[in-house]
């Protein structure tokens, strides 16, 4: 081989060994990478040996600070808590504001329990006077179905007020029935006691609708607020279950009993003491007619001996 031949094949031979010692090389690196990231694998701690974190609010922390929060917005109300002899007898504004608000919360709650039992006669009474109305056939589409006798009243004075001459004589007939058929069903002694048992309901319904605004949230919610607490729904919500506004039992109900007890005892002071019997009277009598006839002898074996 000439010298020409010799120094392309040596620059040939320079080319690929410079190749075969830079792969050398990246495979030299690429190994030191793998076994340095396979070094800090091994040496990263796992999760199940990772302490846990504590919160830094843990669950009880936050009721104890919901706790003091409420009582701080309550302020002076923290007192609501005390026993039902405060209620009863204690002269601070603050506890007359609550005592009228609790006689005002039964007031209303006997005024419901005067609507409930007076549903059931008017129930009583709108069957027993259902059979009144069975006959009679509407001169339109007016339905008869489960009306009060107000509404009765009133239906047969709008029928009388139709002109009738502009009927046609059938329609005329027909409103004729209606009105002859209602006006004997009114004259019936099932409607008049209906009537009553509707009145009687009626007023009491009133004397709730009157009684309800000074036993309601929004009653309390003033009262807590003239009493010097910060009022929101949840200062609301723990003074309504103190009190036992509602299905609760709280101070409202044991007001209500430490009342019906004091009026019992005061009804059986003012009761007369019983009578003696006859017997009794009889023998009363007779010891006092035989203490005075021995008085009587006494006097004359005085007399007898001066």
């Amino acid at each position: 081989m000439n010298a020409v031949g010799r120094g392309v094949q040596d620059f040939i031979g320079g080319i690929l060994g410079a190749d075969k010692k830079r792969g050398a090389k990246s495979h030299g690196k690429a190994t030191a990478s793998s076994t340095k990231s396979r070094g800090k694998s091994a040496t990263r701690a796992s999760l199940a040996k990772v302490d846990a974190i504590p919160s830094a609010h843990p669950l009880g922390k936050k009721k104890d600070f919901r706790e003091k929060n409420l009582h701080a917005k309550l302020r002076g109300n923290n007192s609501l808590v005390r026993n039902i002899n405060a209620y009863l007898n204690s002269q601070s504004p603050r506890m007359i504001a609550f005592r009228e608000f609790i006689g005002a919360s039964i007031a209303y709650e006997d005024a419901l329990a005067a609507v409930a039992e007076l549903e059931g006669p008017v129930l009583a009474a709108r069957e027993a006077f259902a059979p009144a109305l069975d006959g009679i056939v509407a001169y339109d589409d007016f339905d008869y179905t489960e009306v009060t006798i107000a509404e009765l009243e009133e239906r047969l004075g709008a029928l009388n007020e139709i002109e009738q001459g502009e009927l046609a004589a059938e329609d005329a007939d027909a409103l004729n029935a209606e009105i002859d058929a209602l006006s004997a069903a009114l004259e019936t002694e099932e409607a008049a006691a209906l009537a009553e048992a509707e009145n009687n309901l009626s007023e009491a319904e009133m004397q709730a609708g009157e009684l309800q605004a000074a036993a309601s949230d929004e009653a309390l919610a003033e009262t807590l607020a003239a009493t010097g607490s910060l009022v929101d729904q949840e200062v609301v919500d723990w003074a309504k279950e103190q009190l036992g506004v509602g299905d609760a039992y709280g101070k409202i109900d044991e007001y209500r009993e430490a009342m019906e007890a004091f009026d019992a005892e005061e009804a059986a002071a003012d009761e007369p003491a019983d009578d003696l019997d006859d017997d009794t009277s009889a023998d009363a009598g007779g010891v006092e007619e035989g203490g005075l006839e021995l008085a009587e002898a006494s006097e004359e074996l005085r007399l007898d001996t001066q």
